[in-house]
Formats: C-alpha cells, sequence, structure tokens
C-alpha cells in the first residue's frame, strides 16, 4: 500500500531508501517505536498494543519493547 500511495514500484522504493540510508524494515520499526512510546502511557493491555502497532501477538511485541526500552512492558 505505500508503493501504491507513492505510485512506485517496490523495487525503486526500496532503492531510494537504500540511497538515503534506510530500509523500509527499518522505518517501519522507528514507527513503532514512537507510537510504542505513545501507547506506553495509557491503560492499554499489551495485547491491544500489540495489535493498535500491528504485531502478529503480544509475545512479538513485548520482544520488541524489551530491544527498544531495555526494560519489560508493565501495566
Amino acid at each position: 500500500s505505500v508503493c501504491e500511495k507513492f505510485g512506485v514500484t517496490r523495487q525503486t522504493l526500496y532503492r531510494q531508501l537504500k540511497s538515503e540510508g534506510h530500509t523500509f524494515s527499518g522505518l517501519h520499526d522507528a514507527l513503532r517505536k514512537v507510537r510504542a512510546e505513545h501507547l506506553a502511557d495509557t491503560q492499554l493491555t499489551m495485547e491491544t498494543i500489540a495489535d493498535l502497532l500491528g504485531f502478529r501477538d503480544a509475545s512479538a511485541c513485548h520482544k520488541a519493547y524489551r530491544r527498544w526500552f531495555k526494560m519489560t512492558f508493565t501495566h
């Protein structure tokens, strides 16, 4: 859907990101981290946060949270 929005092919998007020193997965991860920072201050459960961030399950979200913030998620 990102490629459609910008009117480019997947290869073109990846090539342009690479030329700027980025990867799609790196930008996606950085966006999830920023959103996670805001959602962590809410009373939402990890399951809800994982869903909002697009993780396949809460366990994957927990792992990312530990990687990003060097701590576990607690509510």
